[in-house]
């Protein structure tokens, strides 16, 4: 089994769990997605004040 092959199963698997848990806990995943969202948001305007500098 080649590197590419033993990725690309790994991918597939992963997905179904992240479907099976979507599926599984609607409000636990939208929970999780906000919470994510939120972090790359401040994340960004993080960096986005760290170009300006306008960081405290």
């Amino acid at each position: 089994m080649s590197m590419a092959q033993a990725r690309r199963g790994v991918l597939f698997l992963l997905s179904v769990l992240v479907f099976y848990a979507v599926v599984s806990y609607p409000s636990r995943s939208a929970d999780f997605a906000e919470l994510a969202f939120t972090a790359i948001a401040e994340a960004a305007e993080g960096v986005g004040d760290l170009v300006t500098g306008s960081a405290p």
